[in-house]
This record gives C-alpha cells, structure tokens and sequence, in this order.
C-alpha cells in the first residue's frame, strides 16, 4: 500500500512530514533553536521538535504509555544529514540494538547505572560491536544517523535526516533529554572530534601510531603523553574508535591515532 501511495506521488500513510524533522526544516512551528552535543561529535544543530511539544501525528497511545499527554512529544528530534556519527551521551547496557520498527530503521536502547533509559531513533545503521546484552562507555561511537523510513522498509518516507532521542526514567516516564545532550562527555572508544589542522595532544601514552586507522595496521612508532600532534585527515571509524591521521609537530613522522587518547591542544 505504501509503495502504490508513493508511486501516486502521494504521501505515504505513514508520513510525518519534513517541517517537523529534516535539518533544513522550515520554520512553520516558530523559531528553531541550536543545541550542541558530543552525541553527535560537537557542533550546533538545529532542534526540530522539542521534548513535550504539541504533536498531532503522536496520538495517545505513545506518549500515554510514558507518563505524558495525548498529542505531546516525547524526547527530541534533532536535525542532521544521514550518515552523523553519533556517539553515546552516558555509559550503559545495551537493551536493543538493530532493526526497529517504531523508530525505524533501527535504534538503539542503553540503561545507564542510574536506571534511565536512552532511546537513540532512527539510525541508519548499527555497529557491530553495539550489541543487546553488551555495555558501550559514553562517547562510543554507536553508528550513524539516519531519517524516518516507510514502515518495513530502508525506504525514506521524506521526514528529513534527524534522530529521535528520548529519555525515561526508572519508573518508565519519559523527561526532557537536553540536560543529558548538553552534558555528554567527550570520551570512550568514539574520542573527541577533530578537524583538519587541529593541534591535538596525547593525554594518554605511550599512544601507538599506526600505517592506517585500525588495530590491525602496522605501528610506526609509540607516542609520549603530551606530544603534539597535527590533525590532517579523518575521522574514520573502525574497531570501535575514532581514527585520524597526524603528523608530528615538532619531529618526523606521519600516521593514524585514535582520537580516544587525544584532546585539543591548549
């Protein structure tokens, strides 16, 4: 049914619609407001849905179920292209991980030890290594950002790029995200986001360099806490962390690091 809608050229029934999702979301609800986090490595970006907001495509049963007034909004939704790495705001257990079909494509669940849950909706894809039943420390790097897809399908039903974070407390009951957006660390197996000539410093050494940006990569030699470094390529993730490529700044020598043991030099 849905793919003869869209064949129509018509919205699919399922359709949320771009005004109230995609980066590029106009304006028609007020406003939009920027928020920064290292769940999506830094940077603002552009909120288009706010937590407890007037929804008239979210019904009763939804947000009924997690403590909250029919037609309201539970968490937030955050515009960004397809394809942003996103990263853990809080370490925790993995509960879901994969394919879902609520907030579909997939989407991740984490418990954290104090008993809340993080809802991370709509990636486009999961790594490996996030798992349910396993842990992630925060800053990990989880997978990627992805858009609203038609029901059953990897098929964007055109909301626009975005992920749907929400938080529940212990008793089940959904609460603004923002603080914990805003508070996530940058840290864990997913690192500090850098940009081309960056000066980086290793806080963590001896820090292997490597002939490319995986575990299985050659070392090229063992870097001292405290050498700085000049960012000029990457990120690139694999084996669970974040890879960038560095020269020296005061010597020779040119490699790949993860930006997990690295920071912006002061």
């Amino acid at each position: 049914m849905a793919e003869e809608t869209r064949r129509r050229g018509t919205e699919p029934p399922d359709y949320i619609g771009v005004k109230d999702h995609g980066p590029d979301a106009p304006t028609t609800r007020g406003p939009r407001r920027m928020l920064v986090s290292a769940v999506w490595g830094g940077g603002g970006l552009t909120v288009t849905t706010e937590h407890a907001s007037t929804c008239d495509y979210c019904g009763s049963g939804w947000p009924n179920s997690v403590c909250m007034d029919a037609d309201t909004h539970p968490g937030m939704d955050i515009g960004m292209n397809v394809g942003t790495s996103l990263f853990a705001a809080e370490r925790g257990t993995v509960e879901f991980a994969g394919w879902g079909d609520f907030y579909r494509p997939h989407h991740v669940d984490i418990r954290t030890p104090d008993g809340n849950l993080h809802i991370y909706g709509h990636m486009w894809s999961v790594e490996p290594d996030v798992v349910a039943g396993g842990t992630v420390e925060a800053g990990q790097l989880l997978g990627t950002s992805g858009e609203q897809t038609v029901a059953g399908t990897m098929d964007p039903d055109g909301t626009g790029g975005h992920i749907h974070f929400e938080t529940r407390g212990p008793d089940g009951c959904a609460f603004s995200p923002e603080q914990i957006l805003v508070d996530a660390p940058i840290g864990g197996e997913g690192g500090q986001q850098f940009n081309d000539d960056d000066r980086i410093e290793v806080i963590e050494g001896p820090l292997h360099m490597r002939e490319r940006g995986n575990l299985q990569a050659e070392v090229l030699d063992s870097l001292a806490t405290g050498t700085i470094l000049v960012v000029t390529g990457g990120p690139v993730h694999h084996d669970g962390f974040t890879w960038y490529r560095v020269r020296i700044a005061e010597g020779e020598g040119h490699g790949w690091v993860a930006g997990k043991y690295c920071r912006l030099a002061g």
